[in-house]
């Protein structure tokens, strides 16, 4: 079965409107050399009275052209990797002033925990599962305290990323991570005394 199309003729560089599967697209090339293709709504008909008219399409499309001129996407180089992003982050803190043993930190971090698993890998490409399988494998050999400082760590690249357009979106905000004990807190896991500690309490009750 054929896609129903019908495109409307416009003047050069406006772009172009068209009728595909009962909806209206409008297609055009950005200011940049993007080709740019946008939904704007179902086909008004007798049996869809809550689509859209052509001159309401049109109107959207106009709008949508004029947003992008104005508010242009950050085109997404995606041939960056975490390594490249944590380095970049690395030196940003060293050029912000941070203290010796923080940046000495976010190097042992990045070669022992992150570097082996995910720096090599464009950071487009890491979902959120892959983090919390990094985080278990983590978890087998380390403290929680120090995962949890790596997954921080990691979540403070993938935000540095995004502000430099190297990637969209940054897969550690919804990952699990370990949780920060409060000082106070009971040890979780259970612990016995042995004989002689336990006589020791036992003779410093009154």
């Amino acid at each position: 079965m054929t896609a129903d199309r019908d495109a409307t003729k416009r003047t050069y560089g406006t772009g172009l409107l068209l009728v595909k599967h009962g909806s209206y697209y409008g297609r055009w090339r950005a200011a940049d050399g993007r080709r740019l293709g946008r939904r704007l709504g179902a086909v008004r008909t007798a049996a869809q009275p809550d689509g859209i008219t052509r001159r309401e399409a049109e109107r959207r499309f106009r709008a949508l052209q004029e947003h992008e001129i104005r508010h242009p996407r950050r085109q997404i180089d995606r041939a960056h990797t975490v390594a490249e992003a944590a380095r970049s982050l690395r030196r940003r803190r060293e050029i912000e002033g941070a203290r010796l043993a923080t940046l000495r930190g976010m190097d042992s971090m990045l070669r022992t925990h992150i570097d082996p698993y995910l720096g090599a890998r464009p950071l487009s490409t890491v979902a959120t599962d892959e983090i919390e399988a990094l985080t278990a494998r983590l978890l087998r050999t380390l403290r929680p305290k120090t995962v949890r400082n790596s997954i921080v760590f990691l979540h403070s690249v993938y935000e540095h990323a995004i502000d430099l357009g190297w990637c969209e979106h940054n897969p550690v905000r919804r990952a699990t991570r370990p949780r920060r004990r409060r000082e106070h807190d009971a040890n979780p896991d259970l612990q016995f005394l042995t004989l002689e500690e336990l006589e020791a309490v036992l003779r410093a009750i009154p």
